[in-house]
């Protein structure tokens, strides 16, 4: 195996719904997800070990077991059957870590694919979906990226068409509490669960091409965690977002822009991350 440099993108949840509890004990959820323009770099370089090592330019980054990148190389031997060979991945972060967009997931699904690739394609669709999911909910979704409609644990993907003629602007709307609690939290607030309505609805006006249906329809059963969301929103509404979200699980919030112009300007101002649909 050469040296491999691959990049990672995030992602953006365009709707969020909590929809019940599954046999293993996760949420199911009903989103949209598409991925975006802002990514990580990853390069990944054979030794002579049996080690998987990492660093990063993001000082702190785990780089033991805990780390998906990690976990993602270990989990394509285990697949595959080949025996495990040494390496070493460093990445460049750029997706800010615990904001909302995927970049631990999307890591993984990066690594599965490169060295699935690199050693001529031992795992099928199937089995590299299989080891995807194993290493969390948002990882089969980034094996392909793009636009879709995810359900379940966020393994039955459909995909949709990609999101043309707008751009975005990240901020950040405060601190993250624990995935876990919020989930537990929005169990203590919700007498049931929430309908996937609102979700299929958003999957809907992307296939239709319906910005202004779009904009009606990104809500994110997250929201209850961020006091600050709203603050977030109004300063890129008034910086000429016509609508705007929460990713995930938080703090990303995003304002959509018709105007490339106007929305490199709001970043530039609101110090936030100007990107696009990917």
């Amino acid at each position: 195996m050469d040296k491999i440099t691959v990049s990672s993108l995030a992602k953006l949840n365009l709707s969020l719904k909590i929809t019940g509890v599954l046999p293993g004990g996760f949420h199911s959820i009903c989103t949209v997800m598409h991925t975006i323009s802002l990514c990580d770099t990853i390069a990944i370089t054979p030794n002579n070990s049996d080690d998987i090592t990492l660093s990063s330019n993001m000082l702190g980054l785990p780089a033991d077991e805990t780390n998906l990148a990690v976990r993602a190389a270990r989990a394509f031997f285990k697949y595959s059957g080949i025996a495990r060979r040494g390496m070493h991945i460093h990445i460049e972060k750029h997706i800010p870590v615990a904001g909302g967009l995927g970049g631990g997931s999307s890591n993984a699904a990066a690594i599965l694919r490169a060295l699935n690739s690199a050693f001529g394609e031992p795992l099928s669709p199937k089995k590299i979906a299989e080891a995807a999911l194993e290493l969390g909910s948002d990882v089969p979704f980034f094996l392909k990226g793009g636009a879709a409609l995810c359900r379940g644990q966020g393994e039955l993907i459909s995909p949709l068409p990609p999101i043309s003629g707008a751009s975005l602007v990240l901020l950040s709307c405060g601190k993250k509490p624990s995935t876990a609690g919020m989930y537990a939290e929005f169990d203590k607030r919700t007498p049931g669960f929430s309908s996937p309505d609102i979700a299929i609805a958003a999957a809907e006006a992307i296939c239709a091409g319906d910005m202004a249906a779009l904009s009606c329809s990104l809500d994110n059963d997250f929201m209850f965690a961020y006091p600050d969301y709203f603050k977030a929103a109004d300063s890129l509404q008034k910086s000429g977002a016509f609508a705007c979200g929460l990713s995930g699980a938080g703090p990303a919030v995003y304002g959509l822009f018709s105007d490339e112009i106007v929305a490199k300007a709001a970043a530039a101002d609101l110090q936030g991350i100007f990107c696009i649909f990917e």
